[in-house]
């Protein structure tokens, strides 16, 4: 028993920090004991400290993906699927404000970022001054980006050789007079360009839902 309440004890509260408004929110487990008296608490109450400890095991501000819809996650999470800011402990990543939880004391009364449709990238942050990512992996606008914001998308500086050829009209690609120039080498005037093309540039993926820990 005395080892099951020295880990209970570990856990007797947990600070969150505020990013801006640098405030302090605790956390407190339902039942506490007198340090040395392990008869002050219960079976019950033990049990439900346990309980209040899994749940709260992942910070505020965690986000994690998930394949199941809102109200069968809110379920199977422990909330009842209404996702009031006040009591749920998970939130959809959709944008809304979510006033009166801890994530927005926490933050200074940021909203839940929107996450529909996009993709996490890490920030280059590190504790360590000398430990900061060079290797050309880091975000360019590393300087600029703060949790939550956005980076639009954009393709990086690049050169196309393009191989020419005599033009049948006479001259060489670009002169005057010459057949414009493919990079494939085919006779344009021949030819019936019928490429396709999708409404973005995207790497292969899975849909999921993301959700964030308000409280």
């Amino acid at each position: 028993m005395k080892a099951v309440i020295a880990v209970v004890a570990l856990f007797l509260s947990y600070p969150v920090m505020a990013q801006e408004s640098k405030e302090v929110v605790r956390v407190e487990v339902p039942n506490k004991y007198s340090s040395g008296d392990t008869s002050d608490l219960t079976r019950s109450q033990l049990n439900e400290n346990f309980e209040f400890i899994h749940r709260n095991s992942v910070p505020v501000g965690s986000i994690i993906s998930s394949v199941l819809e809102p109200i069968v996650f809110a379920t199977l999470a422990g909330d009842d699927g209404r996702f009031d800011p006040t009591t749920s402990k998970w939130y959809p990543a959709n944008g809304d404000k979510v006033n009166g939880s801890i994530y927005a004391r926490a933050t200074g009364g940021k909203d839940v970022p929107n996450l529909s449709g996009m993709f996490l990238r890490g920030l280059n942050y590190s504790f360590s001054r000398d430990k900061q990512r060079k290797d050309g992996h880091e975000d360019p606008d590393g300087k600029e980006r703060s949790p939550g914001s956005i980076q639009p998308d954009t393709v990086a500086k690049h050169k196309h050789h393009i191989a020419g050829y005599l033009g049948l009209l006479g001259g060489i690609g670009g002169e005057s007079g010459a057949t414009p120039l493919r990079n494939d080498g085919v006779d344009p005037a021949s030819t019936t360009d019928n490429l396709e093309a999708g409404k973005e540039t995207r790497p292969r993926n899975i849909a999921v839902f993301y959700y964030i820990k308000i409280n």
